[in-house]
């Protein structure tokens, strides 16, 4: 719950106030965390406070005080659900930092947070390397064009190697060009490794922490710097000249100054660090670091990478968005129209409507007329926020590259453009391709539950509270049961839907019961179905196509760009004859999108079962259209909504045509989920046989714990991984905490842990995997571990046109065994 600036903050946070003029833009680093669950973002985030001067204490995950975990839903169970936004300085910047979930039920959380970010610090568990929710994050970060800084965090765990956390890199990342800054050092005790700090590889500095077995005895600040140690330099010489080839293959003025003298070594730190900025803004490189953020060590190092590395807002308004040509790039941000994002949109007990943006241009000043793009309406910026976590401050103005809070706001929604008109008219600067630039994608449900209210006059405070929640989440639905009138509650998984739960319960007062969680499932057609008839009222005749998105060319014309992309449906546009002609006041966009939302409508319940159809493409051509005076009266709609109602209505009909003529022409689509299990050897056989046996799953390969993939994806043999890996990448030597300082011990011991440790990844029906938790646990006397993760469909233009993966089809048996039972 968000409240006002609390005594517990330093008194120099009073002092030092968030940067308003634009002068000082260069100084802002706009950036998020992202990371599998407990990869350790969280406990970074904390540390990074508590060196930047915001907190006097450490936060911890586990006994519940984390500034930025605070709902007691994440305190209770340890996890980052709510992604939290704060500021603090660094080295004379502000740091404008958000902290975003890892589980997978709250992926939309990371992708409406990463819209306002122009950086990012993806955190690998060193001991586990790349997981499942890391790649998903990851993908979302590089859709945004983000650049990126990779930390290595719990470096200080049995068995952390950053060598096999750089094979993951390579090989399950789209991360063509990491390049390593940092090598992790170890203390050289025969029983017992510690990890004590890192060379750094740009620096050619040893830096050590002070380390004992209690972290909260020491706070990290005290550390050493020292040169390269005679023994470690060959290992240090390696990374130094991968670093250095690395930017040399980038920057030619580098490398003809390398082939001067060609001594890695005679480069400045400041020579090498301006090339590692520029590519590393670019999107070129993707600088890595190591450090324990528990044991307090190379904590300071990752907040200088943020400020050393990462764009400030306006190399990423140069990156990220498109130039007018009527706006000069010496143009000072502050100076250009407001033009901003929302981002995200919370409910409050006390200030009611809360809208976090992020400001891209220009300056929202408090009592501000600001317009909405997408509803064509203006509001007033009644009050003004900075945010710190859970707590506000008040301000007169946000200014170009912060993030904030507006109160007040009631007409936008996530994904909205905030502007300002000038004589009525919109800001000239603002294109139409600019806005769609701010969709923010939200992912269809995948898991379902019934709510039950506790009486009948409960109910009309749930559907108040569900509206205000779904507002606040677009990912979360809600919808009534025709036959039962149960209202069932649709989202990301069992934990999204609990969470849920609690808030209607604790924040908005619901008195409800969440029932049995369920799994969401579509409809689709498999063969083309039309429509034409000129019978409907207002005098509006239409022609609708409907398709498989998957239909071959010859059927339809792939050449003309889609007015509409979701996942599962895409609509063509629409086109209309030369005798038809519409008011003056029709504008083709909001036809178009009226059209759209029509059929989309039409699309909702499917035939066999009632679920939405999918994977459905359409198109309409306007055959006639006519709105009289006549018409307009004898009808409460406006002459759009009628447009909007009339596609609706063909759409249903030419799907029951299609299903009284062929029945066999619709099937049934499940959610599918990828999985990996990592599992002892000895447990692989009962695993694999309950995974194929009793929960339908696809396995796509069984692979030990080091295996890899070459740069092609291809499996390379494990006697030569090793080799091949050094050939096309540079990977640091093994010197995890388990080695010893005997290379051959090291690498006895590794190929010993390796050998016992099996990989499975797999495809299951989410269906199955409900319970999967407490079954693992039992087939593998709790010595086996999963992640889950939604299937990421295809990135690019041309592959969005295609079926989602994310849904598959169903067997007939299956159709048998699991919608006789899941049906409401």
């Amino acid at each position: 719950m968000l409240r006002p600036l609390g005594k517990f903050v330093k008194p120099s946070i009073f002092l030092w106030k968030r940067l308003s003029s634009n002068n000082a833009i260069r100084k802002i680093r706009n950036v998020g965390i992202i990371a599998h669950i407990d990869a350790g973002k969280t406990t970074l985030t904390e540390k990074m406070l508590y060196y930047g001067g915001y907190t006097n204490h450490f936060g911890n995950v586990d006994t519940g005080n984390t500034i930025m975990d605070y709902l007691p839903s994440e305190r209770e169970r340890g996890i980052t659900i709510n992604s939290a936004a704060i500021t603090f300085p660094w080295r004379g910047h502000t740091i404008n930092l958000i902290d975003t979930p890892g589980h997978a039920d709250f992926t939309f959380e990371v992708e409406r947070s990463v819209a306002a970010l122009d950086g990012a610090v993806a955190i690998l568990d060193g001991s586990v390397g790349v997981e499942a929710q890391t790649k998903v994050v990851w993908s979302q970060a590089t859709r945004y064009g983000i650049p990126k800084v990779i930390f290595v965090n719990k470096m200080d765990h049995i068995g952390s190697s950053l060598s096999k956390t750089m094979r993951s890199i390579y090989t399950q990342l789209e991360c063509h060009n990491p390049v390593v800054l940092q090598l992790p050092v170890f203390s050289e005790s025969f029983e017992e490794k510690k990890f004590l700090g890192v060379m750094d590889v740009l620096r050619q500095k040893m830096i050590l922490w002070d380390v004992c077995s209690d972290s909260t005895s020491h706070d990290g600040k005290h550390v050493r710097e020292i040169p390269i140690p005679e023994e470690k330099k060959e290992e240090f010489q390696e990374a130094r000249e991968a670093m250095v080839m690395a930017l040399c293959d980038l920057d030619e003025t580098l490398c003809d100054e390398y082939l001067q003298t060609e001594n890695v070594n005679a480069f400045s730190e400041d020579r090498l660090a301006s090339v590692l900025q520029e590519q590393c803004i670019m999107g070129n490189v993707v600088p890595v670091l190591c450090g324990s953020s528990l044991k307090n060590i190379g904590v300071q190092p990752a907040l200088d990478a943020i400020v050393d590395y990462l764009p400030d807002p306006v190399e990423a308004d140069k990156l990220l968005k498109e130039k007018n040509t009527n706006v000069s790039n010496k143009t000072a941000l502050k100076d250009i129209p407001l033009y901003a994002l929302v981002f995200k949109v919370i409910h409050t007990p006390t200030r009611g409507i809360l809208s976090y943006i992020r400001v891209r241009e220009g300056t929202l000043k408090r009592g501000t007329m600001i317009y909405n793009p997408r509803t064509k309406k203006t509001e007033r910026a009644i009050r003004i926020y900075n945010v710190y976590a859970d707590q506000t401050e008040e301000v007169d103005e946000i200014s170009a590259g912060n993030i904030g809070l507006v109160g007040g706001l009631k007409e936008f929604h996530t994904g909205d453009a905030i502007t300002t008109k000038t004589k009525g008219k919109e800001q000239p600067y603002l294109k139409k391709e600019n806005i769609s630039q701010l969709h923010i994608p939200i992912p269809e449900p995948v898991c379902m539950a019934v709510l039950e209210p506790e009486s009948l006059k409960d109910e009309p405070k749930l559907l108040e509270a569900l509206a205000s929640l779904v507002r606040e989440d677009p990912s979360l639905r809600y919808t009534q049961n025709s036959e039962s009138n149960q209202w069932i509650l649709e989202g990301m998984g069992g934990l999204h839907l609990q969470i849920s739960h609690q808030r209607l319960v604790n924040d908005f007062g619901a008195r409800v019961i969440l029932g049995k969680l369920q799994v969401g499932y579509r409809e689709t057609i498999k063969k083309p179905c039309t429509f034409a008839d000129e019978g409907f009222p207002s005098a509006i005749s239409l022609h609708l196509r409907l398709y498989p998105l998957d239909e071959s060319a010859e059927a339809v014309d792939f050449s003309k760009k889609a007015n509409h992309v979701q996942e599962g449906f895409v609509f063509r546009g629409w086109t209309q004859n030369d005798s038809v002609s519409f008011p003056e006041y029709f504008d083709s966009s909001s036809i178009d999108e009226h059209l759209y939302y029509g059929i989309l409508a039409g699309l909702s319940h499917g035939p066999l079962y009632g679920f939405p159809l999918w994977n459905v493409q359409a198109a309409i051509h306007i055959e006639a259209c006519s709105f009289s005076s006549s018409t307009s009266s004898s009808s409460s709609l406006s002459p759009l909504a009628l447009l909007s109602q009339t596609a609706s209505k063909a759409t249903r009909q030419a799907l029951e045509r299609l299903y009284s003529q062929s029945p066999n022409a619709f099937s049934v689509l499940e959610p599918y989920m990828d999985i990996t299990i990592t599992t002892p050897d000895e447990y692989l056989g009962a695993i694999t046989k309950d995974l194929v046996g009793k929960r339908s799953a696809v396995i796509h390969e069984i692979v030990d714990e080091s295996s890899a993939l070459d740069p092609l994806g291809e499996p390379v043999s494990q006697e030569n991984t090793e080799s091949n890996m050094k050939n096309l990448k540079y990977v640091p030597r093994e010197t995890s905490t388990y080695s010893r300082t005997d290379n051959q011990s090291a690498t006895q011991n590794e190929s010993y842990s390796i050998s016992k440790t099996k990989r499975v990844s797999a495809q299951v029906p989410m269906e199955r995997m409900l319970d999967y938790n407490s079954v693992l646990k039992a087939l593998a006397k709790g010595n086996a571990r999963f992640t889950m993760s939604q299937i990421q469909n295809p990135s690019s233009s041309k592959s969005a046109l295609t079926p989602s993966s994310t849904f598959l089809p169903m067997s007939t048996e299956r159709q048998k065994q699991v919608l006789a039972t899941e049906m409401f």
